[in-house]
């Protein structure tokens, strides 16, 4: 069974309010992941635009 058809299962049997309990602990969880996945575009982002502006000669931004 894969892991949304057990969170399906599980929850189904749960009192309405805990379902909505449960429904917005999802949402947390979406949210959260929506703000690594920000974080990671735009560290990928600033990455690239240094890169770009600054050469092999520019000893002071190399890469660790």
């Amino acid at each position: 069974m894969k892991t949304a058809e057990e969170i399906y299962e599980r929850a189904r049997t749960l009192p309405e309010a805990l379902q909505r309990e449960a429904l917005h602990y999802l949402e947390f969880l979406l949210q959260r992941q929506r703000a690594i996945d920000e974080q990671a575009e735009w560290s990928n982002a600033c990455l690239q635009h240094f890169a770009s502006a600054y050469g092999p000669d520019d000893s002071v931004y190399d890469s660790v």
